[in-house]
């Protein structure tokens, strides 16, 4: 931790803080209760007011995906109406809004996560879609890796931002919760720059938090119901709490606790704490309400599966990043028995020998594809090859989503559904026992060429 606990040194080399941050936690079971469990838990941390009578207050839930509340992938719907009575009893203009992952329809994101709906049935002003609106250069204190960030005007202009990310897994940072939450303020070409590493998307979420770190009043995480396992794809768990603090990086590493994880194990925690964003030192936190072991849920964790399902398709890495890995092994998009397979990511891939015989060769990547960031005669092996398919961007799944890649992948893409193929990708890049199941039979199909139409 920060200082010196029995004897052991901490995570940074400065004093402890002198005033401890709150971290409160609540109970509940049931999403009718979410009235009760943000004022309690506001209570607990001494917040009597969020917002000063007309203020500008801009809700960001976590609506990343077109699933339903009770796939538990979005901010639920009653968390964001409970949030948002709050900020209009006590005089505030209120507007909600977020932007959605991938090549997705927000008004499909916003028809299916039902937020929407239960904003405005709550009295926000508007509900936004951030894709839509006119984005403006702000200011990044001390950054890391953006002087400047391009953000929402509503989110550069509020007088208020309250965060409300979900409680769920992800297989490139631990968890996705209060600090990967601001990622959805960036624009789309924007976001796929970072997300590649851990260490890529900590700072840049870091950076986009300091921009707007003096507007952010709370963050309240919705852990009623939760993701575990796979990221996007795991089954649904019910840890039964709501999280709240004015500490961004507290109530993150808390969470993490809440989930099984150490505190510290996220890389936007230890990034926030470096640059002074907040604490994830339990030593300097106080919990009230409810403790991490009363509450403690253990969530499984998302494993990675490394190798294609199918024995025809032989996997090449040389130090690939996450971004790229969801791409290598969502390919090929229909597996042919008949066929062989070779699929290359990474930079300075071993490639034992050349790929005669393989009838269909993926390169994966900036780094697959550019000869220089390959050892020599690399690419004389690859061109042994029947045909070379090349996805030459970084990360991949930026060319994967725009390509079309045939058959039910491109009627899905027709029909406006162009990121089919990234979601089968989520499922197969985990163990298959950490994914829903009832999502990897369609996707078999699919990937057998078996599913002929979409839907």
């Amino acid at each position: 931790m920060n200082h010196h606990v029995n004897g052991h040194p901490g995570l940074i080399n400065r004093p402890p803080r002198e005033i401890n941050s709150k971290v409160a936690i609540t109970r509940s079971q049931d999403y009718s209760d979410s009235d009760r469990s943000i004022k309690e838990a506001l209570d607990l941390l001494g917040l009597t007011k969020i917002c000063e009578k007309g203020d500008k207050v801009l809700i960001k839930p976590n609506l990343c995906l077109p699933t339903p509340p009770e796939d538990a992938e979005t901010t639920h719907p009653e968390i964001v109406a409970s949030m948002v009575r709050l900020a209009k009893e006590q005089g505030a203009t209120v507007q909600v809004g977020d932007s959605c992952a991938w090549h997705l329809s927000m008004e499909l994101v916003f028809e299916t996560s039902q937020v929407r709906e239960a904003a405005l049935a709550a009295g926000a002003d508007e509900v936004l879609d951030f894709a839509e609106c006119d984005f403006v250069e702000v200011r990044v204190p001390d950054p890391r890796v953006m002087k400047t960030v391009a953000i929402p005007r509503p989110v550069a202009e509020a007088d208020v931002i309250i965060n409300l990310p979900k409680m769920k897994n992800n297989f490139v940072t631990l968890t996705t919760l209060a600090i990967k939450n601001m990622f959805g303020l960036l624009r789309l070409h924007d976001r796929h720059r970072y997300h590649r590493t851990p260490m890529d998307m900590a700072w840049a979420c870091n950076d986009i938090f300091k921009a707007i770190k003096d507007q952010h009043r709370l963050t309240v995480i919705d852990g009623i119901w939760g993701v575990e396992g796979a990221t996007h794809a795991g089954p649904v768990c019910k840890p039964g709490v709501v999280l709240a603090s004015e500490d961004p990086i507290a109530v993150e590493a808390i969470a993490n606790m809440v989930m099984g994880y150490h505190a510290l194990e996220s890389p936007h925690v230890q990034v926030g704490m470096k640059d002074d964003l907040g604490t994830g030192d339990p030593a300097e936190i106080d919990v009230l309400g409810a403790s991490v072991e009363e509450v403690l849920h253990p969530f499984q964790r998302s494993l990675v599966s490394y190798v294609s399902r199918y024995t025809n398709v032989t996997e090449y890495y040389g130090g690939t990043c996450a971004a790229c890995l969801w791409p290598t092994v969502a390919l090929p998009p229909v597996v042919d028995p008949d066929k062989k397979y070779a699929v290359i990511s990474g930079a300075r891939v071993f490639l034992a020998d050349d790929l005669e015989g393989v009838d269909e060769a993926y390169l994966v990547g900036t780094c697959a594809c550019t000869p220089n960031h390959q050892h020599k005669g690399f690419m004389d092996k690859v061109r042994v090859a029947k045909k070379v398919i090349k996805l030459p961007t970084c990360p991949a799944m930026t060319h994967l989503l725009e390509e079309r890649m045939g058959g039910v992948y491109d009627q899905a893409r027709d029909a406006g559904y162009r990121d089919l193929i990234a979601v089968d990708g989520v499922a197969l890049t985990h163990l298959p026992d950490t994914v829903r199941p009832e999502l990897l039979p369609d996707v078999i199909e699919r990937k057998e060429g078996r599913k002929k139409s979409w839907p």
